[in-house]
């Protein structure tokens, strides 16, 4: 039985709606932005962003880009 609502936990509080992902794209894009300009204007270098990780909320308010 608790095995059970563990799983359920996980399941549903794991589970991001349309306007959390709808959001987190919009955090990328502007953290893409930022980071590409300062890429550009200190190093004069061209970088293409791979991956990002997005701390929660609670936790950070950090993301966390990793580029070619």
């Amino acid at each position: 039985m608790i095995v059970f609502f563990f799983i359920l936990i996980v399941l549903v509080g794991g589970c991001k709606s349309k306007e959390e992902l709808k959001r987190e794209k919009e955090i990328r894009a502007k953290a893409e932005q930022v980071a590409l300009k300062h890429f550009k204007e200190n190093y004069n270098v061209d970088v293409v962003f791979a991956e990002y990780d997005i701390m929660p909320s609670y936790v950070s308010s950090t993301i966390f880009l990793e580029g070619i």
